[in-house]
């Protein structure tokens, strides 16, 4: 398969460019057995995330470890799957861990659509007693990977979710993050669409999928009043109003038009 690259800019200490490899859903089973002896023993997690088509149907997934990012097209005809146990070991939890960001969405939307089981772990509360109030991935990045992370950088990734290269930065940035915590993760529950019917995924798979739609829908850009805006490199904003001689206050939520 032809191989590109991705380029990084969020880890200083890793690899600036990730190879890409691409495959059709035919062949996933050929990638998830490839990625398994390029693995072999120097990983226990994959990191995983999707990208969905405008109606909502899981249309790509990424599949990463540290030195690499598989992508594979469920989109594509998909009728003769005559070696496909390795890609279904791989997303059950059988060979590696999943992890990805925002995984109880993923996982239901996936079993859903690829009519798979899927186990993993939620890294955006796998680390937080309180699991009704996740945290941003960048936050996750920056406490438990490197302090040294732009927050804004990497948030911006999980913005625009239709683009082929974030999904796959939002799965590479997964399986660091777990490479780095192998020990907090080894008591962590894993999410797993075995204990649901199948008239429950189809019911969370249709919630996730309007939530979705609806999310896309909103407004990426609203008109402001500001005259200056400057980045710090923790990530805040400082912004000058046109109007008023004042800045707005430093704050975790400020209400106003904003340019996301």
């Amino acid at each position: 398969m032809p191989v590109d690259t991705i380029h990084q800019k969020f880890l200083a200490n890793y690899p600036a460019n990730i190879p890409l490899r691409r495959f059709s859903r035919r062949h996933a089973g050929t990638a998830a057995e490839g990625l398994a002896v390029r693995l072999a023993d120097n990983g226990a997690f994959v990191g995983f995330a999707v990208q969905h088509d405008p109606k909502g149907r899981a249309e790509l997934l990424a599949l990463a470890t540290v030195e690499e990012v598989l992508l594979v097209d469920t989109d594509r005809p998909s009728e003769f799957l005559t070696f496909d146990k390795p890609f279904e070991d791989l997303l059950h939890g059988e060979t590696y861990t999943l992890v990805g960001f925002d995984m109880g969405r993923l996982v239901v939307r996936v079993a859903n659509d690829l009519k798979l089981r899927v186990r993993g772990i939620d890294l955006s509360t796998a680390f937080r007693a309180n699991t009704w109030d996740p945290p941003l991935p960048a936050d996750v990045i920056k406490s438990r990977l490197s302090q040294g992370v732009n927050p804004a950088l990497i948030n911006s990734i999980w913005i625009d979710e239709q683009a082929p290269r974030e999904m796959c930065l939002r799965a590479w940035l997964a399986v660091c993050v777990a490479e780095n915590n192998t020990l907090a993760l080894d008591s962590v529950k894993r999410l797993d669409t075995m204990f649901l019917s199948s008239q429950e995924v189809t019911f969370l798979a249709e919630l996730v999928r309007q939530a979705r739609v609806l999310e896309a829908a909103k407004p990426k850009e609203t008109p402001g009043e500001f005259t200056n805006v400057q980045l710090g490199i923790d990530g805040t904003l400082a912004l000058q109003n046109a109007r008023y001689k004042t800045r707005v206050r430093r704050g975790n939520q400020v209400d106003g038009p904003f340019l996301l």
